[in-house]
């Protein structure tokens, strides 16, 4: 069908949901660690797992919990810094590994994000990881009740 005056014959509409969720981000394990931290309206941490590889790669798995729609695709952000506050490693991208955009959640869809951190450039120490979510375009963060700084926090040791 051609489109208005373009002469063009089509459209990219862009990513679309059919059915549910992809199976890597669902698990019928609990989080080792609880929490109830709520970033903005539509997203809450529901706990977390952190399990170390001889390699010294952790494995980090996330439990989220959509509490309405996101609007947007929002990016997940995964900071770890040192005793001084520097940024040492950092991942910053979609959840699921790009399989699940935040705005393909359902309100009260259960979200398991897992992935794995090399930190085997990394020290032996003590370091602070700092989890969140912003807008790409604005860089503006969803905010997080309790926190100036729209982030949660979680204490590791390397």
């Amino acid at each position: 069908m051609p489109l208005a005056d373009t002469g063009q014959t089509g459209v990219k509409l862009g990513p679309v949901k059919v059915g549910g969720q992809p199976a890597a981000s669902v698990s019928s394990a609990p989080p080792d660690t609880p929490r109830q931290d709520r970033f903005g309206e539509f997203i809450v941490l529901k706990g977390y797992s952190l399990a170390w590889e001889a390699d010294k790669t952790l494995l980090l798995n996330l439990y989220w919990e959509a509490t309405a729609s996101p609007p947007l695709d929002y990016t997940l952000f995964i900071h770890l810094v040192d005793a001084s506050g520097a940024v040492v490693a950092q991942f910053d991208g979609p959840p699921v590994n790009g399989l699940y955009p935040a705005s393909f959640w359902d309100a009260g869809e259960q979200i398991f994000d897992s992935r794995r951190l090399d930190l085997s450039e990394l020290p032996s120490g003590e370091y602070t990881m700092r989890l969140g979510w912003y807008d790409s375009a604005s860089g503006q963060r969803l905010p997080v009740d309790g926190n100036p700084e729209n982030l949660v926090e979680i204490d590791l040791k390397n």
